[in-house]
């Protein structure tokens, strides 16, 4: 909600104050860059979300559980909350189910293990340009150093750094252009013969 509201006010802002108009302009596409990889990023959660929740209705179903539909979209829903989406997930299916427990906790067993390590990092790799290996290392390294937090905060940040690193690269490279092309015409400048001077040939 804050992006969509406060994000352009925050870019036309931050880019005013920077002082050469180069760099105004370079972070500018910068904030342009991030919105864009973070609305990105939320459109393939919730292709995710509803990859899951139609998977669930469809496999509860077939395993014959009750109220498949209201189970499939509560996955659905919980599947935007990391690690304890589907835990809670398994736990409300067992409790609504006990005597096919075993059959819908294997499903969602092959659903989890298919969509972290299939589904999920394509689908962040097309929508933000990463490999979807580094998809999974990112997500396994949030979980070990922030569990639920570092998890939801992964695959943004590497994302912002991967963009942040790019653009800065391209900011250094023209700048170190622009400063080989002004220390060119300065040493152009000094060799030249100065016209003001009058020049006197042999004869003269």
């Amino acid at each position: 909600f804050l992006l969509l509201t406060r994000w352009n006010r925050f870019r036309r802002s931050t880019s005013r104050v920077l002082p050469t108009p180069h760099l105004r302009w370079r972070v500018d596409e910068l904030l342009r860059n991030l919105n864009g990889l973070l609305a990105a990023y939320t459109r393939a959660q919730s292709l995710s979300a509803l990859i899951v929740g139609m998977t669930c209705w469809v496999g509860f179903a077939a395993l014959g559980l009750p109220y498949p539909g209201t189970l499939g979209l509560a996955a659905g829903l919980l599947e935007m909350v990391p690690l304890a989406g589907p835990i809670v997930t398994a736990v409300v299916v067992t409790s609504v189910a006990p005597d096919r427990a075993l059959p819908a906790l294997g499903f969602l067993l092959a659903l989890r293990v298919f969509q972290d390590y299939v589904i999920y990092p394509r689908l962040i790799s097309r929508a933000m340009h990463l490999h979807p290996l580094a998809v999974v290392v990112a997500i396994w390294a949030g979980a070990g150093l922030g569990g639920l937090v570092g998890v939801c905060l992964a695959v943004p940040l590497v994302g912002a750094m991967q963009v942040t690193h790019r653009h800065w690269r391209e900011y250094r490279d023209i700048e170190d252009l622009v400063a080989e092309v002004g220390a060119h015409e300065e040493a152009g400048a000094g060799g030249r013969p100065d016209e003001s001077e009058p020049s006197f040939d042999k004869a003269g």
